[in-house]
């Protein structure tokens, strides 16, 4: 894609791989940035394509407060788009379009269609609507409900929010992932905390099959890109964050599916279908992603550019179709392996492999195959050493969480 040298972004999540991933590629592209981050800290916010730097206040403590404070930002320096990386940050472009619109395009599909993919229920009753195969889930919004639901589905299972975010009393919110339930008793003590009326969870069959995603973009209801990684491993171990992926030939299977379904649901722009292959090899549909998500990296260095792609798109500009992506392609989140790591030493995390085949698997990983470090950029080194001195004080004090951009 050619470059235009013109336009200006606010890119949010400067705390997170993709929100540095994104002002990079937009920066390279001569565009003017704005970034902005949780954490005045924020290894991103080093970055040097960056003209202006602004810490919000954190969505989890009151949400409407972290919009606000972005509307702010844009009613004094508007531009042409608005990305984000992270759910907190499309819970409020999404939900506060139309006033965050008078100063930017967010970068987001039509309201409609995120609606969908917000929803993990009705992004499972869309695919199985068309005949594509989905995974058993049950529904609940209350302790009676999550003991009956338990009761029919084999274990282990997994207890998924119906959505990744959801709000808290006293203004603020928190982001949820999958957990894995080895027996009755755990389910209900996780259940517990998880399951509320105004919040469901889904109580949903456990697949154990590999994990492959789909990366889509569409403009005007036709796909022009689309991207296929498989995924070796995670943080959490469960349904997390990707730490080792590569790039493949996409499945014609998953493909298939993938566009089928994004293509009913109305999403155009950016996004990532997520599968999983049922004991039979069928791919199971798990959601769908409306946002850049944290593996975009893996994608810009295979040569397809989906953040400036993503920028282009939403403010009405022209968007080329990229070349095929490199194939064969392995990009690691390193502080993700360490907390891989750290977790297998410990045993302090449920489905973390043992740590002689942890530590063969790293071996191969980056000594054998070559892997690519995520982040990692000679032209804009103070993030780096930023995010891997904040990885180790959290390793340090015994935090296995979600990790810095880098």
């Amino acid at each position: 894609m050619a470059a235009s040298g013109q336009g200006r972004a606010l890119v949010l999540d400067l705390d997170t791989r993709a929100g540095l991933c994104t002002a990079r590629s937009l920066g390279r592209a001569g565009i003017r940035l704005g970034v902005a981050a949780r954490d005045g800290r924020a290894s991103g916010l080093r970055t040097r394509y960056a003209d202006r730097r602004v810490v919000l206040p954190d969505p989890e403590l009151d949400f409407d407060a972290y919009g606000t404070a972005i509307l702010d930002e844009l009613s004094s320096r508007p531009v042409d788009a608005i990305l984000s990386s992270i759910d907190s940050s499309v819970e409020v472009l999404h939900r506060r379009r139309d006033e965050i619109g008078r100063f930017g395009s967010p970068a987001l599909g039509g309201r409609e269609a995120v609606d969908v993919a917000l929803s993990k229920e009705r992004t499972l009753a869309v695919a199985s609507g068309l005949g594509i195969p989905v995974p058993r889930s049950i529904r609940v919004r209350t302790q009676d409900e999550l003991v009956a639901a338990l009761s029919e589905l084999a274990f282990p299972c997994v207890l998924k929010p119906e959505s990744s975010w959801r709000a808290l009393g006293g203004g603020g919110g928190e982001r949820l992932g999958p957990v894995l339930v080895e027996d009755a008793d755990e389910g209900r003590r996780l259940g517990a905390t998880m399951v509320r009326p105004d919040a469901p969870v889904l109580v949903q069959q456990f697949v154990r099959g590999v994990r492959e995603t789909v990366k889509l973009f569409r403009v005007g209801g036709r796909t022009i890109a689309a991207l296929a990684m498989t995924i070796d491993r995670t943080w959490p171990p469960l349904g997390g964050s990707s730490v080792m992926r590569r790039t493949v030939a996409p499945a014609e299977d998953v493909l298939e599916h993938a566009e089928r379904l994004v293509a009913e649901v109305g999403l155009d722009g950016y996004s990532e279908v997520e599968f999983r292959r049922d004991d039979g090899g069928r791919p199971l549909v798990m959601e769908i992603n409306p946002r850049l998500s944290q593996s975009v990296e893996l994608a810009v260095r295979a040569g397809v550019d989906f953040p400036r792609m993503q920028f282009e798109w939403a403010r009405g500009g022209v968007v080329e179709t990229p070349a095929a992506p490199v194939l064969g392609l392995r990009v690691g989140w390193l502080a993700g392996d360490l907390r891989l790591l750290v977790a297998a030493l410990r045993h302090s995390t449920a489905g973390t492999p043992g740590l002689g085949s942890t530590l063969k698997s790293l071996g191969v990983d980056y000594l054998v195959r070559r892997a690519r470090l995520e982040g990692f950029d000679l032209h804009d080194l103070r993030p780096v050493g930023g995010g891997v001195a904040f990885a180790f004080r959290r390793l340090g004090h015994g935090d296995d969480g979600p990790g810095p951009s880098v």
